[in-house]
């Protein structure tokens, strides 16, 4: 247990490290194009340390964006929602639900839900080309107070590591975790988020704009509109007020409204 817990915090570190390197580049619309493989989808049951090597190459290729077969094709938004029903299957968990999915160059991006409570729970990225779904890194691993690194929700019952999720049985939360933050207790309030988020979008992309308001427990996330359509996506922390711009989506293509 200890070693599948260090290699998730070397996970989380060589994710920042990585999300660094290239946190100040807006990824444009050319993009290299991944090997096909299976369609894979997070199983129950233990997770070893071929299998966390596996989920971080995963993780670094959608990121980067290679190394890729030019020949590769992408999957349909149709096959990237099959994948996603798949994965919320294998989490057990009735309560989480999700309404939109976004197709980016690099991946299709999905904001879960709580049904019973409102909230915005996690988010997760199916790449694009291979089918692989995982945890979207940045805020969503690193500021997620209850389905984050730290937090409960993510490695225990039902959570995206616990029971029925990618690290089965028992999880590896670390006692002394972050108590969970719903979006009514956040330090920092929705119009401040958009405030903080506008001032970094005037000088990050000029010309772009705050869209809707997706407050998840310990952070706000939100889309980036130019001219009332969809560029990109960017958290805001609910307690600090950083932000942070998802350079690993690439080029918007298009978003489907759904209810499942």
């Amino acid at each position: 247990m200890q070693r599948v817990y260090y290699l998730a915090i070397v996970a989380s570190i060589l994710t920042l490290m990585v999300v660094g390197l290239v946190g100040v580049t807006f990824l444009g619309s050319s993009i290299a194009q991944p090997t096909p493989t299976p369609v894979s989808t997070p199983a129950p049951g233990p997770m070893m340390e071929g299998d966390m090597l596996t989920m971080m190459g995963h993780m670094m290729s959608g990121m980067m964006g290679g190394p890729y077969d030019s020949t590769a094709k992408p999957i349909s938004k149709d096959q990237a929602i099959q994948n996603v029903e798949r994965y919320r299957a294998s989490l057990n968990n009735p309560d989480l639900g999700y309404d939109e999915i976004l197709e980016f160059a690099q991946n299709f991006y999905v904001p879960f839900v709580e049904r019973s409570t409102g909230n915005y729970a996690f988010e997760i990225v199916v790449d694009r080309y291979t089918g692989n779904v995982m945890p979207e890194v940045g805020p969503n691993m690193m500021w997620n107070t209850k389905y984050g690194m730290m937090g409960s929700g993510f490695m225990g019952p039902g959570g995206m590591m616990g029971p029925g999720g990618m690290m089965g049985p028992g999880g590896m939360t670390p006692q002394g975790q972050a108590t969970p933050t719903p979006p009514s207790a956040m330090k920092v309030s929705e119009d401040q988020a958009k405030s903080f988020a506008q001032t970094f979008l005037d000088g990050y992309i000029p010309g772009t704009t705050v869209g809707p308001t997706y407050p998840f427990y310990g952070y706000y996330t939100f889309h980036v509109h130019r001219d009332d359509s969809i560029v990109g996506v960017l958290s805001v922390n609910g307690t600090t007020g950083a932000v942070w711009y998802h350079v690993w989506h690439g080029e918007f293509i298009q978003e489907q409204n759904l209810a499942r």
